[in-house]
């Protein structure tokens, strides 16, 4: 996305505004910050198109999946069901169920290929 930005955006000082601004946006739909359901519903189609997101997913997949946790002694109480499976972390609280993480590693590598081919096509068309 750095190199799409550095060649369609001409000028230095718009491209270092712009850039970080992009970037920071799709950090935060990419659920780091903000599970997927309190995302506002007017941006929400945009964390579809967050990098962070399918990254962010992927490394929750692969940590809690499949996983059960235990409570010890001091943290649990009647209100707590134990043990916590991870993969009903993953559903329930952060809301990521349905994608698995070879799609999540297909997508960020049709997202590069797909940034690497629109940066030659600024490149080409600007330079002809």
């Amino acid at each position: 996305m750095g190199l799409l930005f550095s060649i369609a955006i001409k000028n230095v000082n718009v491209a270092l505004t712009i850039a970080p601004v992009i970037v920071l946006m799709l950090m935060i739909l990419g659920g780091f910050y903000i599970p997927f359901r309190n995302i506002p519903v007017f941006v929400r189609w945009l964390n579809h198109i967050s990098f962070a997101k399918y990254g962010f997913v992927a490394f929750c997949l692969n940590e809690f999946g499949g996983r059960e946790f235990e409570c010890d002694a001091a943290t649990s109480c009647e209100t707590k069901q134990c043990p916590v499976s991870g993969d009903d972390y993953l559903t329930d609280v952060r809301d990521m169920g349905g994608l698995s993480v070879s799609v999540c590693v297909l997508v960020l590598v049709a997202m590069q290929l797909l940034f690497r081919v629109a940066a030659w096509l600024v490149l080409r068309w600007s330079y002809r």
